[in-house]
Parts: structure tokens; C-alpha cells; sequence
């Protein structure tokens, strides 16, 4: 018996390192570490830009002293329309009507938009059937 035939018999087993199997898994091993790695070294480089213009703004604010607010205002700033909110209309404003910006009322004109004069269909009726 050669030395061949009594080592063949390696190549069906499922941990052997030459089979196709463990081959395709080693590979998607190393794929999966070099994404890493790479969205690694995306997050520092990101992570050194941001300290870098973190240092600009600080040496522009102490040439010049202004100062900049690190705050989010527009979250708690009133709204910039001039009508009333939905928590007027809850306190008892009037509602205002626009003839123009009302969707019913455009879409009425149009043809086909007979089902809106159609009164609604309940349950009762669909049953009485």
C-alpha cells in the first residue's frame, strides 16, 4: 500500500485545510477582516478630521472672541408661520378656511369626483344587503 492511499482518505474529511469547504470559508474570513479594518480606518480618519476642525473653530474664537453657541435653538423656537397652531385650535381659535388651498374643494371641480357627493357607506347598510 502506498503512502498516497493511506493519506487520501484526509482530503473527505471535513477539518482538513485543503478542501474547497474550509478553503471558501477562510477566504470570507480574511474578506470580512479587511472590511473591518478598513471601515476602521474610515471612522479615525473621520474621527481626526473632526478634532481638526474642533481645533480650527477653538483658534478662530480666540482670535477673533466669538464665540460660537454649540446648542440646537430651531427645537424649541416658535414656528415662523403666522397662523395658528394645532394648540390654538384646541384652546378655541376659529378655524380659518382657504378656499384655494383646500384639496376637497379642488378636487370637486374635477371630473370624475362624483363618490364625494355619494353619502359615506357604513357597516349597517353593507350588512342590510
Amino acid at each position: 500500500m502506498s503512502s498516497a492511499k493511506a493519506v487520501s482518505f484526509l482530503a473527505k474529511k471535513s477539518w482538513h485545510t485543503a478542501t474547497m469547504r474550509h478553503m471558501e470559508k477562510v477566504w470570507k474570513a480574511e474578506e470580512r477582516a479587511k472590511a473591518e479594518t478598513k471601515k476602521l480606518n474610515e471612522w479615525k480618519q473621520e474621527l481626526v478630521e473632526e478634532r481638526e476642525m474642533e481645533e480650527l473653530r477653538r483658534a478662530y474664537e480666540s482670535l477673533t472672541g466669538i464665540k460660537k453657541k454649540a446648542r440646537v435653538d430651531f427645537i424649541y423656537s416658535e414656528p415662523l408661520l403666522n397662523e395658528p397652531s394645532t394648540d390654538d385650535y384646541l384652546l378655541g381659535a376659529k378655524y380659518n378656511e382657504k378656499g384655494a388651498d383646500n384639496d376637497v374643494k379642488n378636487v370637486r371641480d374635477k371630473p370624475g369626483a362624483l363618490w364625494l357627493d355619494q353619502p359615506a357607506l357604513s357597516s349597517d347598510s353593507i350588512q342590510d344587503k
